[in-house]
């Protein structure tokens, strides 16, 4: 039997632009960009992907395999932050993200073209599917759900949805219904409809549900040295569907959901100590990490 286990990230990228400069001092409106500093990143549906690739690749997990269902967009969402930079001359000082702007890019066309789409599934033995829905797009029309049914079930779906919009057609992909939700996007959802739901409060604890039971907290270390949380949700839920990946041949239970949410946290607190997405600080862990950290974790 083939052991390959293939994640497929699907729904709406987003291009994170990120802008660094200063405000001058007596102009509070005014944002003044330093020449040449300019970071581009994947957003949403991308980072999730870029998650993805850097876990496995630091893991060694050759027999997950990752990819996007997602194709490159006309007129994708942009989203723009301007960043404060620290002061040279203050030790304490930090980046601050002080202005964001939305609007729909029209010229980055390409962006994604060097991420293949792969028509036919990966051939496994085992997939799940990752629902990344920002901008209710693709995720929200059950033609595109029935074209993706006709490919046959996942042992799993992971929803992330903003809006909540995502059509009950590709919730049913997934034979495990798992819901990732924000605090301000909870009452969007019905949580019976998902075997599980990890609601996370952005600083705050991660609340896990058993469907619309409430089963307790996993608790967020309040130490960590946040720099920027932009993109942690997306790190999140591709380390929900990493570790169910690379446990697949144990029951996901109550138990393994419970460190499939310890280890995503584990994961946020890297990724949140930088400026920007931050899924590249998941490719410098140690070959070792996740098996540390289930010996760890018994």
């Amino acid at each position: 039997m083939n052991n390959t286990f293939g994640l497929y990230v699907l729904g709406d990228p987003i291009i994170d632009v990120y802008h660094y400069g200063y405000m001058r001092e007596g102009h509070p409106n005014r944002f003044y960009i330093d020449d040449e500093q300019h970071e581009w990143h994947d957003g949403a549906a991308g980072n999730v992907l870029s998650n993805l690739e850097h876990l496995v690749r630091s893991q060694k997990t050759e027999d997950i395999k990752y990819t996007r269902l997602f194709d490159k967009q006309r007129r994708m969402l942009k989203l723009e932050r301007f960043v404060q930079e620290a002061d040279p001359n203050d030790p304490s000082s930090k980046p601050q993200v002080i202005l964001e702007h939305c609007s729909y890019d029209n010229h980055k066309t390409d962006y994604y073209a060097h991420v293949p789409v792969y028509e036919d599934l990966i051939t496994g033995s085992r997939r799940g599917l990752i629902i990344s829905d920002y901008n209710k797009g693709y995720c929200n029309n059950s033609k595109n759900a029935l074209r993706l049914e006709k490919k046959g079930q996942f042992d799993f779906v992971i929803i992330d949805s903003r809006y909540g919009t995502v059509h009950p057609y590709f919730i049913n992909l997934g034979r495990m219904k798992i819901l990732h939700c924000t605090a301000r996007e909870s009452e969007k959802h019905d949580f019976t409809k998902y075997g599980y739901v990890f609601h996370t409060q952005h600083s705050g604890d991660v609340h896990l549900y058993r469907g619309s039971e409430y089963i307790g907290h996993l608790p967020v270390p309040i130490d960590t040295d946040v720099i920027d949380t932009s993109g942690a949700g997306d790190t999140f839920t591709a380390s929900i569907a990493f570790y169910l990946a690379t446990h697949r041949n144990q029951a996901w239970d109550l138990g393994l959901m419970i460190k499939a949410g310890q280890f995503a946290i584990q994961m946020c607190q890297r990724t949140i100590q930088v400026m920007g997405p931050g899924a590249d600080e998941l490719s410098s862990l140690p070959a070792d990490y996740l098996q540390r950290f289930d010996e760890e974790s018994e």
